[in-house]
């Protein structure tokens, strides 16, 4: 007899060691994406400085209002009763446990600005044409190449006019009207990403205010968790998180949950510049994911908390694009030239849905064969199984 729908095994994709694997890329990637002689050249670290100052408006927006709030208390502290500054510094405290952590609403903000800035999709394309020439200079015979067949593409060209990237000279302001009212239509990749921030906030801040209600607020969290896990992690799983969240605080509960939704929206972002070329509808984009669930994860995890360090968002956030392009190079095949036939094409969203090459990325080999060498001070190094791997 099957079993019920809402008992589930671990997917195929997840489990500790792929977890792992993903937050050790999290640190690989950005080592090694940093030492792009690119980066010297395009003048990007001059750039960096400019990112510094977007992830500093930014995070005054932020604090601002929290900063007049307390101020605000510390006028009160003359005139009112230590009761009633209590109070109000337990509501401040509040709305800045929300604006964190319910609504995150500086990831939404330092995610929002790659869509302004044309150099987060060219440092996915350039850190991926770094990594072929790794590859290339320590396997010479190989053919292997991701950079080619990702940068030609016609739909690479349509997403980045999607995307606004060609901006007006800044006197004209008949050009800046018609950029605005193609960026802000309802099917722009912005719009969308908008409409996607609202959902999943106005969901959080509903879980968030329904936790906090006497006696039925004390399983919400919990439940909300065993629904989230229950296909990505499997049931036993799911049912251990769903009784430590009966267990523990209310606040870490909602940070666990604010983790788990942040890093795996972000790392769809991070990778829309690798979807938005390849031949993927969204299904089988699905089942991509799937196949990938832990990696995608410790990934998409390591990253999150990595954006909320004040002051270098929008700086990270580049090199976790950066990263990224390392990521698809591990856990992707090349695609295959442009006018390939359309079995070569079958055979390659077959090939990648399935993730062919799992055992061989999880075990080690892959890294350690991507011409970089070891990068040593990375907890559990990716060398433990290739000495077996290269005797057989």
């Amino acid at each position: 007899m099957p079993s019920p729908i809402y008992i589930s095994r671990p997917p195929s994709g997840f489990s500790m060691l792929a977890v792992l694997r993903g937050l050790q890329l999290t640190v690989l990637g950005a080592i090694r994406a940093l030492r792009n002689p690119y980066l010297v050249e395009s003048g990007y670290y001059k750039k960096s400085a400019r990112a510094i100052l977007i992830s500093l408006a930014i995070q005054i927006v932020l604090w601002l209002p929290i900063w007049l709030l307390r101020f605000i208390i510390w006028m009160l502290m003359l005139v009112s009763s230590p009761d009633a500054i209590a109070n109000f510094q337990q509501i401040v405290d509040t709305l800045e446990f929300i604006e964190n952590n319910v609504l995150n609403i500086g990831l939404f903000l330092v995610s929002a600005v790659r869509f302004f800035q044309p150099e987060m999709d060219e440092m996915f394309l350039f850190s991926l044409e770094f990594v072929d020439k790794v590859y290339k200079k320590k396997h010479p015979e190989s053919h292997r190449e991701f950079y080619g067949s990702l940068s030609h593409t016609h739909k690479h060209h349509e997403e980045r006019k999607h995307h606004g990237h060609n901006y007006p000279k800044p006197t004209d302001i008949a050009g800046w009207l018609d950029f605005f009212s193609n960026f802000l239509t309802k099917d722009s990749g912005f719009v969308q990403f908008v409409k996607r921030y609202l959902k999943h906030s106005a969901l959080s801040l509903v879980i968030f205010l329904l936790s906090g209600v006497p006696v039925l607020g004390r399983i919400i969290l919990p439940v909300t968790s065993f629904y989230s896990l229950n296909k990505v992690v499997g049931t036993p799983t799911a049912l251990v998180l769903f009784a430590v969240g009966l267990a523990v605080e209310r606040k870490y509960m909602i940070i666990f949950l604010s983790t788990f939704w942040g890093g795996r929206r972000l790392v769809r972002e991070l990778l829309a510049p690798f979807f938005s070329r390849v031949p993927l509808d969204r299904e089988n984009r699905d089942l991509w994911f799937k196949a990938r669930e832990g990696i995608m994860f410790g990934f998409g995890c390591g990253f999150y908390w990595f954006l909320k360090v004040p002051f270098f968002g929008v700086l990270v956030y580049g090199i976790a694009e950066a990263s990224s392009a390392y990521l698809i190079s591990k856990v992707s095949e090349p695609l295959p030239p442009p006018h390939s036939s359309t079995h070569e094409m079958e055979q390659w969203v077959k090939h990648e849905i399935e993730w062919t090459t799992k055992e061989k990325f999880l075990s080690g080999y892959t890294l350690d064969h991507d011409g970089f060498g070891v990068t040593p001070g990375i907890p559990g190094a990716f060398t433990h199984q290739t000495a077996l791997e290269e005797k057989k």
